[in-house]
Order: C-alpha cells, then structure tokens, then sequence
C-alpha cells in the first residue's frame, strides 16, 4: 500500500492556491498580435493592436488611458482605401522605445495600411514611415549603430527590412527574396541582426545590412529568431521555428547544429530559460500539433504538453506562486491558460495495479500521459479565457493574455 500511495502523490502531485481572473477588457474587434506589458514611472500599462486599427493603452485596472486610431489620421485620400478593417488592421505586437534621456517613452506599431507609426505616451502621432506593403512584424529596438542612441528596425511585405532613426528618418534597407512576417531579433555580441521570411529563409545581416549567411527552410517563416549561449561554452546559437514544423539550431556561422522535428507549424518564438534551476537552459516553444515542448540544449526532449488546439504564443517562464520553483505558462487556441510543472514528470501509461486511475494518452487532468517511460508537463493549474488565446505577457506576479476574438485578461495566483 505503501508504494501504491507514493506513486499516486508522485503522479498526482499536490495543488497549492488558484489562478484568478482579475478582471477582462473587451473590445469589439479581433486581436491577432499579443498584448504586451510595460512599466513607466513606477506605473503598469498593457499595450494591444486590433484589426480595426486602433491602438489601446490600459492602466492596471484596466482602465483606458487613451485609444488611437489610424483612420483618423490618414489623409483624405487614405480613407478612400482604408473603408475595411483589413486595411487597418494592427496585426503584430506595438513595441515600447525607451529614449536613453529623461523622455517618456514611446510607442510603435506596424499597420495593414503601409505604415509604421510611432505614438508618444500620450498617445499623440509624432511620425509614420511608409512602406510599400504592410507591416506586420514588432519593430526591434536597438542601438545597431553604437552610436548611444536607439534604431528601429522592421520588416514589411514588400520583402524590405528598414532601418530607421528615433525620428522616423531611413538609415537603411534590406531586400530579402520575398515578404518578411518575421519580427526582427538581434545577436547582441555582434550587431547581427536575424530575421525570417515568407518563402522560408532565415537571413542574418551585419550592421551595414551586408548579409553574413542565409539558409532555406521547408516553410514560411513567422517567428522571431531566439539567441542564447544554450551550450554555455561563450558562444551564442541562433533558434527559429519554421512552418514546416522544424525547430532549427545554428551555430553564430550559420551553420545548422540540429533540428527537431513537430507535427505542425511554429509561429512563435522560443523561450529560453533554465527552467529546472540545473545551470543548463532549456528550450520551450509551442506549435500547432497542439503541443509546448520543452528541450535540453542539444534537442533532445525533455517533455512535452498536449492541449486540445493550437498553442501559437510564446511560452512564459516564471515562478508564479513564490515557491522557488518555475513554472511554464502557455495559452491554447482551445480557449485556456495552462500552468506547467517545468520540471516535468517521469510518467507511465501503465503500472500495475494503478492503471485505471492514471490518465491515459489523450486524456489530461493532474497527470499528462505520453509514451511508456516518457516526461511529460504536469499540469498545476488550468483556467478557462473567454477566447481563443493568441499571446501573452507577464508583468511582476501578473499574467496578461489575448484572446483572438478581442479579449484583454489579466489573472495572477492567490493563495
């Protein structure tokens, strides 16, 4: 009895506290970029975009600051082509520049309708740069010139990466072979800047916009390159899910170190962390066979999840109920908020005598089945959102999440 009893506690393990729903913000526009959290002044905001063109910053209360919307400030002209949302739509995550002076900060976001904008923090227009197709990727921020002042960098669908001053001034621009729907990440060390492309190629560019090595996966690419040291030997690895259901490691060369193979598309970038406090770091990511995995450094799996839809977000690392352990948070097209024991759990689908309690593949509750002998996440906690989940953000003890269908909810753990 004694190791029956033991085995159940291992499986089962113990839940502590809740996740509550603090409150929701509805809009009545779909929201396809994530949300995305800020702090200025010692005050909490939660930025979004919507389909219809407007852009929406919250207090953390959820109280609206200010909204801002692009049909009111195009041209005359403009609004003759801009009669339907789609032609307005915000449809990637704003990004927050923060001036290296005492200014506040400010906001960009690409549009649907060529432009990328630039917000101060009152929600006032100080410029829009053109572009010749839309712009759906987060601009990067970053001083790619070492020059102590910040450039904007982004890609639109008329296949250019720009580079642009703080004052909405072109420094620079790439061509790549086809539209970019990949926001633009940075390999710090170097100045080299990454990004992806709709006809599968990963791109790497110096500073000069000179590219340094290219390489042509099986699908279009979406994601945000990922770069950590994740062997910790000092050197750093680039990380990009593609379409084509692979997860590509490279070297700072480009050269390919490993892949891993899913059963469907990745859109979002992966997550790097050391997640079971080992001095390794993992990987984690989500994709469209409905699964988060989790790998070790050289891509191997360490576990993986299983929701009843898509997970298209970013997974969040963090250690939502202060007990010095991390937990996974990931949100699902299935319309929930998961939180994942990172370490994972040894589990079998079978074991004498307990077999009919355990939960089988497919099924999950406190224990999520895989393969005999396999780690898999053990789920602490679920919650029901009021929609299909899209993107998230955390901000101190707080999770931000939004849904497709044009919900902003802010939940945190209580006791």
């Amino acid at each position: 009895m004694g190791f029956f009893s033991n085995t159940l506690k291992l499986l089962q393990g113990k839940k502590e506290g809740f996740i509550s729903k603090d409150w929701v913000y509805r809009t009545d526009s779909e929201i396809i970029g994530a949300p995305i959290t800020c702090t200025f002044e010692n005050k909490h905001y939660v930025i979004f975009g919507t389909k219809d063109g407007r852009l929406v910053l919250l207090n953390d209360n959820s109280d609206v600051i200010w909204i801002y919307t692009i049909k009111n400030s195009a041209t005359e002209t403009e609004k003759i082509f801009l009669e339907n949302e789609a032609a307005t739509g915000i449809m990637a995550s704003p990004a927050v520049y923060h001036p290296s002076n005492s200014e506040k900060p400010l906001i960009l976001f690409g549009s649907d309708d060529c432009h990328l904008y630039c917000l101060d923090f009152s929600g006032k227009m100080k410029w829009r740069f053109k572009t010749r197709n839309v712009v759906r990727t987060t601009p990067l921020i970053w001083d790619i010139n070492r020059n102590y002042e910040n450039e904007i960098i982004f890609g639109s669908t008329d296949g250019s990466l720009y580079v642009l001053d703080r004052k909405g001034n072109k420094l620079g621009e790439f061509k790549a072979r086809s539209g970019i729907e990949s926001s633009p990440g940075i390999m710090p060390t170097h100045d080299v800047i990454l990004f992806g492309s709709n006809d599968g190629y990963i791109y790497a560019l110096n500073k000069e916009l000179d590219p340094l090595w290219e390489y042509k996966t099986g699908g279009k690419i979406t994601a945000r390159p990922a770069v950590a040291d994740i062997t910790r030997d000092g050197l750093l690895e680039v990380l990009v899910g593609s379409e084509d259901g692979n997860l590509y490691v490279f070297d700072e060369d480009g050269a390919l170190k490993w892949t891993f193979k899913t059963e469907g598309s990745i859109s979002s970038e992966a997550t790097v962390a050391d997640i079971n406090n080992d001095g390794r770091l993992e990987i984690l990511f989500g994709c469209s066979d409905d699964k988060v995995y989790c790998l070790s450094y050289n891509g191997n799996k360490i576990w993986d999840f299983e929701a009843d839809f898509w997970i298209v977000s970013s997974p969040i690392v963090m250690d939502i109920n202060k007990d010095g352990k991390m937990e996974v948070v990931v949100g699902s097209y299935d319309s929930t908020l998961y939180i994942l024991d990172a370490e994972g759990i040894y589990d079998l689908n079978y074991m004498p005598g307990i077999a009919s309690v355990t939960q089988q593949t497919g099924h999950y509750n406190e224990v999520i089945s895989s393969q005999v002998g396999d780690f898999s996440a053990k789920k602490i906690f679920e919650v029901k959102t009021e929609g299909m989940v899209i993107g998230a953000d955390s901000q101190d003890d707080s999770i931000i999440i939004g849904t497709k269908n044009g919900k902003i909810e802010k939940f945190t753990y209580a006791k």
